[in-house]
């Protein structure tokens, strides 16, 4: 502790200051569980005390090789790479005193955006830095989800940071002339990829119709109305006879002339838009009602026993469906093919990644009837 002065004790260091440009930087034991994610704990906590200086750093990189090479071999740690260069943009390097001087990544493998929990390992940023007064003064940090700004401690190529969030990261670099440069790129996760093939695979349904009216198309359309119309005649009998009959049609009604709207509008108009329009619809109608299906036995048995997938509503919305792609173009069908494909790749993907008693019943359920 005599050595350490004031810095004795990990918990006794500023952990973070105000940056001109950078912002307010978090340095020590918590910038440097990122940089170094390969370090034992007690070593960081150990180095974290004496304070970041070069000394430091230089010793926390070499045991950040020797780690990272022994859990690459197998061993006990080993967590996933991806090389990421740093270079100033093209466009701006020519402009010195510009104010348009940016960074560039580039990400091994392409543009894809690294996953969480990979280690990037950052080459190029002592020269984009330029060269500093002072080797101890914070001259690059990432910004991360949460709002802090972590400090990258410069000590040679490769810099590792281990990405933790989801959401998008900010490189920030103070060079020597005092400017600032950022580059922004984005963090996923096997769940934010199947999330976004889901809405993905959705939205090509919704929109696969692209113009073309066919007699079998209009013919569906009709049934599908004059169905809607007769499923919630006889639910508003059965509800008329509950106190809370009115009550639950409330909730249902909206639904209801959603549709009906959107179904108007597709057979005068032949409105694609309508007719995208209508898919959301009927997911809010069958949503309603299974909801009542799932809730009859609280309201006396009032609501319609018969299941939502076995009625004559259900079926004319499966006929209006088989229409309505079986009249869209090939390049719309294909488009829907490619997002199913991709929805089933991200969905294996996430689940691999899942762990021993996480989300079971969604696991069972995608290697059973999913």
């Amino acid at each position: 502790e005599e050595r350490l002065g004031p810095w004795a004790g990990a918990s006794s260091y500023p952990s973070s200051s105000m940056t001109p440009g950078l912002g307010e930087v978090t340095r020590g034991l918590e910038a440097f569980r990122r940089q170094f994610p390969h370090v034992d704990e007690d070593a960081l906590d150990l180095f974290a005390a004496e304070g970041p200086s070069s000394d430091v750093v230089v010793a926390l990189g070499d045991m950040q090789i020797e780690a990272s090479t022994e859990a690459s071999k197998g061993g006990v740690g080993h967590l996933a790479t991806r090389g990421c260069k740093v270079r100033l943009a093209e466009a701006c390097a020519g402009e010195v005193g510009s104010a348009t001087h940016s960074l560039e990544l580039c990400f091994e493998g392409g543009g894809a955006p690294p996953r969480c929990g990979t280690v990037l390992l950052i080459e190029g940023l002592a020269s984009c830095v330029g060269e500093r007064g002072s080797t101890d003064d914070v001259s690059a940090a990432i910004a991360v989800p949460s709002g802090d700004v972590l400090a990258l401690e410069l000590h040679g190529d490769p810099i590792c940071f281990r990405i933790c969030e989801y959401g998008m990261h900010e490189l920030r670099v103070l060079t020597s002339e005092g400017r600032v440069l950022r580059s922004a790129f984005m963090a996923t996760s096997h769940l934010g990829d199947f999330a976004q093939a889901l809405d993905h695979f959705h939205g090509s349904c919704d929109w696969v119709w692209d113009g073309t009216w066919t007699d079998a198309l209009e013919e569906a359309t009709i049934e599908l109305l004059a169905a809607l119309d007769t499923h919630y005649a006889e639910m508003e009998f059965n509800l008329s006879q509950n106190p809370f009959g009115g009550s639950l049609l409330s909730d249902i009604e909206p639904s209801k002339r959603r549709l009906e709207s959107s179904l108007a509008k597709v057979l005068e108009d032949h409105d694609i838009q309508s007719m995208g329009r209508v898919c959301g619809a009927v997911r809010g109608v069958l949503s309603s009602q299974s909801l009542l299906d799932m809730f009859s036995g609280m309201f006396g048995g009032v609501a319609k026993k018969q299941p939502i997938e076995e009625s004559d509503l259900y079926r004319c919305v499966i006929a209006f469906e088989r229409e309505r792609h079986g009249s869209a173009s090939q390049a719309k069908r294909t488009e829907i093919r490619d997002a199913l494909s991709e929805l089933i790749l991200t969905a294996d993907a996430y689940i691999a990644e899942l762990g021993p008693g996480q989300s079971e019943d969604f696991v069972s359920r995608w290697r059973g009837r999913l």
